[in-house]
C-alpha cells in the first residue's frame, strides 16, 4: 500500500527497494495501456515529468491493476 500522492518517480524508488534491486535496468509502468517509462540512453520518456505525475491522476479503483515492467539490457558483441 502506498498513498496516493507518490509520484511514478516515487514508486519506482520503492519498488526498487522492496525487490533489493539497484536500478541497473530499463523500466516501465503500464497503466490503462499506457507505456511510463524512464529515461535512459534513449529509452522511454514519462508523459509529464516523473516527479510530478501522482498515481492519483490516474483516478485508479481500488483493486486495480497496473504493471511495473523492470527490463534488464544485455549487450551483444
Amino acid at each position: 500500500m502506498v498513498p496516493e500522492q507518490i509520484t511514478i518517480a516515487q514508486l519506482h524508488h520503492v519498488m526498487q527497494l522492496a525487490m533489493g534491486w539497484n536500478d541497473e535496468h530499463l523500466h516501465q509502468f503500464v497503466i490503462r495501456g499506457w507505456r511510463y517509462g524512464g529515461h535512459r540512453d534513449g529509452a522511454l520518456q514519462f508523459f509529464d515529468g516523473p516527479d510530478t505525475l501522482a498515481l492519483a491522476a490516474f483516478g485508479l479503483h481500488e483493486h486495480e491493476r497496473f504493471a511495473y515492467v523492470y527490463v534488464g539490457v544485455h549487450k551483444c558483441h
